[in-house]
């Protein structure tokens, strides 16, 4: 738990929260420090402490309402996807830009969702809260401010200009609009909405996607790209650069002795 929200009472948390350090949990299992065993152990603990908690006849002194946590993550914990290959990211996105050149309006918008995933690095709930006074164009590049991030903590990321171009395909709206609208064009675009479209174009284009993985993707791209650990630490808002170093750990193509010669 202290992983995404070190100091949070239990009683604050929420299941955004709850959602963050389940895929800090994922980031460790895929790094191969944590087994999938163990990793459904701490989520069965923390789970089992919130369904006592949440009784009625302890909620009340507790503050607990109800349990966070996410019912089917178990499920998943054996089979956490690994980073996109350079392929596999081409093929979706590839599957998906197809479809927004032949006129479909929805690929549009999921292909700025996908690659704004993936070139930011941010967890979904970071994503949908997306408002357009959050991305500030500058000389050169711009500023995309993540207002509420992993642990309730914010952070600005610096982008390229082709990035500001992306997210300004959409159609800039009002400082305080949602960039990812739902249909009815009230609310922002829920997690799971996103992560069902995701999934639909990944099996169009024969790969497993989930948000989750192109953060993954991400730093792991970065990292073979040459991106320093703590500047990646920054960009993707981890709270220690130990969960970093996990994606250093987890590329065998790349050590510091290859650098030196």
């Amino acid at each position: 738990m202290a992983l995404s929200c070190p100091g949070t009472p239990l009683r604050m948390l929420d299941p955004a929260i709850a959602e963050d350090a389940v895929a800090d949990l994922r980031d460790l299992v895929e790094a191969g420090t944590l087994a999938p065993r163990s990793f459904n152990r701490r989520l069965t603990a923390w789970s089992a402490l919130w369904r006592w908690a949440s009784e009625a006849n302890r909620s009340g002194v507790t503050g607990i309402a109800r349990n966070v946590w996410p019912r089917r993550a178990l499920l998943h914990a054996p089979k956490v996807a690994r980073a996109l290959t350079e392929p596999e990211l081409a093929a979706v996105t590839g599957t998906v830009a197809v479809a927004a050149a032949a006129g479909d309006c929805t690929a549009r918008r999921d292909l700025v969702k996908l690659r704004a995933s993936f070139l930011l690095g941010v967890c979904v709930s970071e994503l949908r809260s997306l408002r357009w006074g959050d991305v500030e164009p500058v000389e050169g590049g711009g500023l995309v401010s993540i207002r509420n991030g992993k642990g309730g903590k914010a952070r600005t990321i610096r982008v390229s200009m082709d990035t500001v171009a992306l997210l300004e395909s959409l159609g800039r709206g009002d400082a305080d609009a949602w960039l990812f609208l739902n249909p009815a064009g009230t609310a922002p675009l829920s997690r799971q909405a996103i992560a069902d479209r995701f999934s639909r174009w990944g099996k169009k284009a024969g790969v497993h996607l989930h948000p989750h993985r192109l953060r993954h993707s991400h730093a792991t791209s970065a990292i073979r790209a040459g991106c320093d650990a703590f500047v990646l630490s920054a960009t993707l808002g981890h709270a220690s650069t130990a969960t970093t170093a996990h994606y250093v750990a987890s590329n065998p193509a790349e050590s510091s002795s290859l650098r030196l010669g």
